[in-house]
This record gives C-alpha cells, structure tokens and sequence, in this order.
C-alpha cells in the first residue's frame, strides 16, 4: 500500500542517520533505492553492518536519506488527512534529524516545531520525542541555553503523563543529559564547563527529571534502565560535589547492568549528531549480552574509576579501571559496531587510565606492586595510541587481531632494543611530560632520572620551532631570495651564500633546540641504558602528539657534538603491541617494485620530481637484487590498476613510490598521487586504496616486507597528520615503511635512498634500521663542514614499524 511504502521508505531514511559506521558492501546495497524506486534491492536486508569506512561516504548516505524522506512526502498525498497527521509527524521529525546532522539547525527546529504540533494530539510519546530533540538543537549554541529552560519546563509534566514504558524512562533521562555532559569528571577540576549551567533552583528540574525515571524504571522491573538511572543520578551528585553518594549510586548501575533482564534498551550516547539521547533500541539478551552489555559495564566501571580517583582513591580506582577494561575488550570484540563517538570516549578513557596509573607508580614503595603498575602503564599506554590510530582512520577494527598483550612482549624484544615512550600528559595546566622505557631488563619509568622539568607547552613550543625552521629552509623562497641578492653573479658566490645561510640557521637555531630536545627527552634514557648489558643499539620510538612532527634522528647532544642518529639506529612504531617484533629478518635477493611520477602537480601547487633518476639509482643496486631486475611503472604506466594487476601477478616484497603524497588531518585528505590523478583529480590512491591494494599479496601469507614513500610530506604542526604516518605500516598491512617528512628537492634524497637500499643488500647490516642509520651516517659525514651537514638533508626519512 501507499501507506506501507511511506513508512518504509521513512525508516529506511532513519536507518541512514542512526547507522555511524557502514560497509562499502552495503552501501552499494543500498545505493539508489530511493533515487531508483523499482529497484528491487528496497526491501533487502543486508546482514552485515559492521565495518569501518563510512566518513567519506556520508554525503551520499545523507543525499539517499534526503531521498527516502521526500518520496514519503510525497506518497502522503494519496491518503486521506486522518491517515496523514501521525505519517507527517514522524517524516518532520526525520527530517528534523536529517538537517541537525548536516548542522542546518534553523532548519531542524522548524521541522522539530511542525513534527511536535502534528504529533501533539495523535502520539504523545513522538510529541515528547521531538521536543527532546529541538531543546538538543537549540543547546548546539550556548547563547540559546536560557531560551531551551522554559521548553524544559514545559516538556517534563508532559512527559511524566505518558503513560509508564521503556521510551518514557529514557526520553526523561535524555531530556535530563542535555543540560550537562553525560560524562562528568569526578574531582573538583572540572575538565570543562557544561554546556548549559542551571541555577540551583532549575537544577531541580533534572534532578525531578531523572528521579521520575529512576521509580518508572523500578515499576516496570528494568534493570538496565534502572542501571542508566543510577549512574546519571550519580552524575548530578558529582557535579553537586556529593562524591561519596555519586560512588555509592555508581555502584548500584554496576549492579543493575550486571543483572540486567531480558532486553537492554540503549539510549545511544554515541548517537549520529542531531539524533536524540532518548533515542531507542532494543535487542534481545542474547545478542546484546556480548555487544551492549560489555558496554554498559565499560562506562559505570570508567565512572566510578574517576569518581574514586577524583577522592584519591588510587588503589580503588586501579582496580575498578582494570575491570572496565575487560569490559571494553569484549566491546571491542565487535569493533565493526563501534561508532566514532565511542572510539573518542575509548581514546579520553585510555588517556585517564594512564594518569592514574603514573600517578600509582610514583607513590608506590613496594617493588613487586610498583613493577604491577608498571606493566598496567605499558597496557594503558597501548591501549591510547591504538584508540589514537583507529580514531584517525576512523576504523576500528584497525590492529585488532594483530595486537598482543603488553604482558607478552618482553620475551620477544632482543636484548640489544630498546623501546621509549615519550608521554605528553594534557592534565590541565600546561601539562607534564613523563619517559617510559622498555627493554629485556624491565619497565622503567624515568622520572627520577629527569635533569630538569619541562611543560608540554614548553616542549611542543621548541618542537615547533624547531620544525619551522626546518620548513623555511624547504620552502623555495629561501633560496629564490638568495639568488635574487644583490652582488651574487656567479654559481661560487651563490655556493658560498647557501652554506653562510645554512650554517647560521644549524648553529643558531637547529642545533640549539634540537639540544634542548636531547636534554629533556634523551639524556635520561641514556643514562640509564649506558650501563646495560648487552648494549642497547636500536631505539624504537613511540612518539606522542607534537613530537611526530620531527625526526628524533636529529635531536643533539650538545656534550659530545653528535645528533642521535650516530649513536642510535632508529624506528617509529605505532605501539609496542601494534608492531611485529618475531619472524623472520629481510629477505635476500627480493622482488621489487619501482614506480614513481616526475611531473609536477599544478592543483596541489608541488614541484616536479627527479623520480625517473631515483629509480635508476634504485634498479643498479645489484647487490640487492642479484640477477633479477626490479620492475618498474612509470609516468602513464603507473596508475592504480597498474599496480593492482602487478601485485595480482607476482610475489614482491619491496615496493618503492617516488611520487607526491601528503598527510592531513583528515585521513580522506591524506593520499598518494599517480597518473590516474593527472587525468582526474578524484582518482587518489587514499590509504584504504592502498590498504586494499597491500591485501594482495598479504592474503597469500607474503606481506610486503618494505614500502617505500619518498617524497611525503605532513604539514607543520599538524601532529595528526604526522599520526597518520606513524600509523602508515598498520593501515596498510605492511611490515615496514621508510617516509619523509619534508621533501628535499636536491639530489641528496637520491644518494640517502641509494644508500640504504646498497646497505639492505649487504649482510653486515642485519636490520633495516641498521641500514637507514648507517646511509644517514655516511651522508651526515661526507658533507660535515659542507653544504649538506644540515638536518634538512640527512633527517627527513622515517623508517615506520617492523625494524628487523
């Protein structure tokens, strides 16, 4: 019937803004069938919603929505007006979803207002709904916050006329959360404001709110709503600084949710933007007791962790941190379920479990209970800088299956590595930085072995500096202002000025920062791995925030005049738990794959490259690939089908791209270009390409060993972009990749690329950070007193992941 059609065609429009995360898969499913109303995929039902990359398709998931909404519209006006009222009520309302998620919120609160007026006589509980829904839209703007008090007040007795139910526990509650942050912090330092401060007197309003749906909860038995009650009645008490009611009432949602019944109802806090906290689903338990239930537990034990931490209750607080944990791993079993509002919750959680635990290391005296929170810290700190990546990429699935408790890892790490954790704490004020070192010896925290104390806002501050003189010197006006200097008539004069000026920026500004650098974050992990045995001869760094935006390669110890590349082989890692630390070492005599684009690229206003001659250095190290010549896809010849049918046809390990890339905070901006993007520039090989393309080889059980970029860059400052590239390896499913920073338009990227793929071929190096270092080394030490002793030549390469 018509009736039927509107209403399908309108759940299907609310389908596509309550789902976060979609499969490609089934996206093509349901493409065009409201643009395309024959198409007989309207009525089928996809099995699978669990995947990870829907950011970049939202617009057509939002276009398609569109669709559906207006076609039930339309097919209203065939039936009579009795018929049309309820219809018509729930369509504004979806469309009063639609334009808050595509942040059109004057339009939302028009189509909230008509939704609520049509329901008022026909569905209560809709009218109730949406009404939730339009003081949501409204407290997007602080300065409507006084506006939304007086549609409070009116909507809470109509509410608490409806009759007792599920949707009535839940639309109070959420009509309750709007007014302050469903996740407030325990101590009396509050992370942020509220979004909308009540007075005392109006304050009473959520606490009626929610005490109302606490005894309905109670006359209907439900003890997951009872469990939501308590722990947002336990909320309100933190805020009112009644800590020790606000545990005691945390305590009893634990209870709740563990003994919850039959069905869990969610109100989804982790709804798509503009969709109502009062929002509700409902599973049977036995679907929902391994995906919702978890879940649940996850967030009263998170809250009653930093209400105990909040009261100083460290000992408490580990352990009810410990317990949320579990609860997340087995959330996060079902990672293709998880939304991007939970994987940010997930992120602040791992975040917080690592204060605490810094803080339960240093004010722990018994060794054995010290060295307990010290593998715990590893685990926390783990936990953050995988959350940090799937966030990023937005998927979360992301390292799922590879990754090994921290517990594991010792008796895989040889004796002659050592991995750092740099840890910039954002724990207000300007923030603290803590060292964490692992190695076969132990864990170590470094605090005591700190020679002065440094803020983050100190640190990430001399980062920056640091970088930016490294991007003027890369920036081409350097060096056009050089030759445009008066006097400089002749190739020698102009040597002579480039060396004058680098010498000026090495000594007055490289080295000096990159010293402080060293002091604060090098030299206590020095003096503490100078007296281990075996020596310690590869750093794995798993840098943090602003220090991703440089090489570590380049920071110098000004007491004996050598940067920490001629000490240190060197390697970024994602995490310890997120990188391969057994298997076997590189292969001898592999298969390569050489492609790469010399053209410039006007639309993205980059230079052309000398990849054509890279690729000739490249192919004649013979002591690498023996007798068997690399092959090699240049200009038309390298495109993304190219690549796919050669890596469908032979078994390579060693893939090189001299091509432009670029790394932005938004994984949708970060990509590679090839040939195909000259001809169209939508055509990119983004890293879920390349993900997919990396998979081809990896499902016949050979991943390729190295992937080299040579000519990326990430943007100063832009630390999540220079995330991405510390998170290249895993993304894409290689074993290792060698990236730049910056590019260097000079032949020294050719001779360094040159020189350590000639030392991946000779067997005294044994690991490919041995490789890099030592091609680093010899370039730094042809050119000391030269014109290419500068960082800016020798330290952009990064070798990302699995060093061996």
């Amino acid at each position: 019937s018509v009736i039927g059609r509107a209403q399908v065609l309108m759940s299907l429009g609310s389908v596509y803004l309550d789902m976060s995360v979609l499969n490609e898969q089934l996206l093509e499913e349901l493409k065009g069938v409201c643009s395309d109303p024959q198409n007989p995929k309207l009525f089928k039902v996809a099995e699978d919603i669990t995947t990870d990359r829907a950011t970049a398709l939202a617009s057509m998931v939002m276009q398609e929505a569109k669709i559906c909404l207006d076609q039930a519209e339309d097919s209203l006006r065939q039936v009579g007006e009795k018929e049309k009222s309820l219809l018509r009520a729930n369509i504004f309302n979806q469309r009063g979803n639609l334009l808050a998620a595509q942040k059109k919120n004057a339009e939302a609160l028009a189509a909230y207002q008509e939704s609520a007026k049509l329901a008022k006589d026909t569905d209560k509980v809709l009218a109730a709904k949406t009404s939730v829904n339009y003081i949501q839209v409204m407290l997007t703007n602080q300065e409507n916050c006084e506006l939304a008090v007086p549609n409070f007040k009116e909507v809470l007795p109509e509410l608490r006329k409806l009759p007792d139910s599920h949707d009535k526990v839940f639309t109070l509650l959420g009509l309750a959360a709007l007014f302050k942050p469903s996740k407030v912090d325990s101590s009396q330092k509050p992370e942020k404001q509220p979004s909308c401060s009540l007075s005392n007197e109006k304050d009473g309003l959520r606490l009626s709110a929610i005490q109302e749906a606490l005894e309905v909860a109670k006359k209907l038995e439900d003890k997951t709503a009872m469990a939501y009650a308590y722990g947002y009645l336990a909320q309100l008490y933190a805020e009112q600084k009644r800590y020790d009611d606000a545990i005691q009432l945390t305590r009893q949602a634990i209870f709740y949710a563990q003994d919850s019944g039959r069905f869990y109802v969610n109100p989804t806090a982790t709804a798509w933007p503009g969709q109502s906290v009062a929002y509700v689903q409902s599973y049977p338990r036995s679907q929902s007791e391994f995906i919702s239930y978890p879940e649940q537990l996850f967030r009263w034990e998170w809250q009653l962790g930093k209400f105990l931490h909040g009261q100083e209750k460290l000992s408490e607080a580990v352990a009810t941190y410990d317990s949320a944990v579990k609860h997340l791993r087995l959330t996060r079993r079902f990672c293709g379920s998880i939304s991007p509002t939970f994987g940010k919750e997930v992120e602040k959680f791992a975040n917080e479990w690592v204060l605490l635990l810094i803080q339960s290391v240093n004010n722990e005296q018994n060794s054995e209970k010290r060295k307990e929170f010290l593998n715990k810290l590893v685990g926390s700190v783990e936990l953050f800088k995988k959350s940090e990546l799937q966030n990023y990429f937005q998927d979360y699935c992301l390292a799922e299956s590879e990754s090994k408790d921290s517990d594991q890892i010792l008796s895989l790490l040889p004796d002659d590595v050592a991995v750092f954790y740099p840890i910039l704490l954002k724990d207000g004020g300007e923030g603290s930085v803590e060292l964490l070192l692992v190695s076969s010896k132990g864990i170590r925290l470094l605090t005591k072995h700190l020679t002065e104390t440094v803020t983050v806002k100190t640190l990430t501050d001399t980062v920056d500096e640091l970088r930016n003189e490294i991007d003027r010197i890369a920036n081409t006006k350097f060096m056009r202002d050089i030759f445009k200097t008066p006097d400089l008539d002749n190739s020698e004069k102009i040597d002579k000025e480039i060396k004058k000026q680098l010498n000026s920026s090495l000594d007055e500004t490289v080295k000096p920062r990159a010293q402080k650098l060293y002091q604060w974050l090098v030299k206590p992990l020095v003096e503490v791995l100078k007296n281990q045995e075996p020596k310690v001869s590869t750093l794995l760094v798993v840098p943090d925030g602003r220090l991703r935006t440089i090489p570590f390669s380049m920071l110098y110890d000004g007491d004996n005049q050598k940067f920490l590349i001629e000490d240190y082989a060197l390697a970024v890692i994602p995490g310890l738990t997120l990188t391969a630390l057994g298997g076997v070492k590189f292969r001898s005599k592999p298969q390569g794959l050489l492609s790469g684009l010399s053209e410039p690229i006007p639309s993205l206003g980059l230079p052309g490259l000398q990849a054509q001659e890279e690729l000739n250095d490249i192919a004649a190290v013979e002591n690498l690939w023996g007798s068997k010549e690399p092959k090699r896809l240049e200009r038309q010849l390298f495109t993304i089908s190219g690549l796919e049918t050669e890596l469908k046809a032979n078994p390579y390990s060693i893939i090189h791209l001299a091509t432009h890339g670029q790394f932005k905070s938004n994984p949708q901006d970060t990509f590679l270009v090839t040939y195909d993007f000259l001809e169209n520039n939508n055509k990119r090989l983004t890293m879920d390409v390349l993900q997919t393309l990396m998979s081809i080889p990896a499902s016949r059980g050979k991943p390729i060993e190295l992937l080299t970029l040579s000519a990326c860059q990430s943007a100063r400052g832009d630390e999540k972009a220079a995330l991405g590239m510390a998170g290249v390896a895993i993304k894409v499913g290689v074993n290792s990749v060698v990236g730049t920073l910056w590019i260097v338009q000079n032949q020294t990227t050719r001779e360094l690329m040159q020189y350590f793929y000639e030392n991946l071929g000779e067997t005294k190096f044994k690991t490919k950070a041995k490789a890099l270092q030592e091609a680093q080394k010899k370039l730094l030490n042809e050119n000391k007193g030269k014109m290419w002793d500068h960082p800016y030549y020798w330290a952009p390469l990064l070798l990302i992941g699995n060093w061996l």
